[in-house]
């Protein structure tokens, strides 16, 4: 009973501190709420500012860039038109120009080249067709190789090629000693 005074007084003192470590936070949590709110406005301003300046810099720049873009798709498209046309005459030996409005015939020269122009890739994709088809076939053998190679090696589970390449290994050295034996016995060896 003695020390319950000694007690209280030691809460008392205690809260005292807490209240004033509350009283300072509290303060200072104030300060912060109001530096903020000073802040924020000049932000926003900032920021508006920026949107309101900067939007027409961006537009004309992108205006621009779509204009090389499609100058630069023009002008890609005028050379492949180019390309085609000399394809084109170079392939069928007339220019697709031509003031001939009637159509070849089939005794003309311009029948003549588009025939062979026709023929030449049907060759060229027949010996391109066997060319794949014999690939083809040495791949699907090569390939039957590998899957032979695969099982005897295991697939990677120690199988019995780990142990082939092991009594190689053990022969092929057994062998040499025996020989160097047999040399320090004098056998010259053919």
């Amino acid at each position: 009973a003695l020390s319950l005074p000694s007690e209280l007084q030691a809460r008392k003192s205690q809260s005292e501190g807490l209240r004033e470590e509350i009283t300072s936070v509290r303060k200072h949590i104030v300060e912060l709420v109001e530096e903020i709110n000073g802040i924020h406005p000049r932000l926003e301003s900032t920021l508006l500012d920026a949107i309101q300046r900067f939007p027409p810099n961006i537009q004309t720049e992108r205006t621009l860039r779509a204009e090389v873009l499609a100058n630069t798709i023009e002008t890609c498209l005028l050379k492949l038109s180019l390309m085609r046309y000399r394809t084109y005459a170079a392939l069928y030996g007339f220019s697709s120009t031509s003031s001939s409005t009637s159509p070849p015939t089939p005794n003309t020269p311009t029948s003549a080249t588009m025939h062979a122009a026709l023929t030449q890739t049907h060759t060229l994709l027949r010996t391109k067709d066997l060319a794949q088809q014999d690939e083809e076939k040495r791949l699907d053998k090569q390939l039957r190789e590998y899957e032979k190679v695969m099982e005897l090696v295991g697939r990677g589970r120690g199988g019995g090629f780990g142990q082939v390449v092991e009594d190689m290994a053990r022969v092929k050295r057994e062998m040499d000693e025996c020989r160097r034996d047999l040399k320090r016995l004098g056998w010259t060896g053919d």
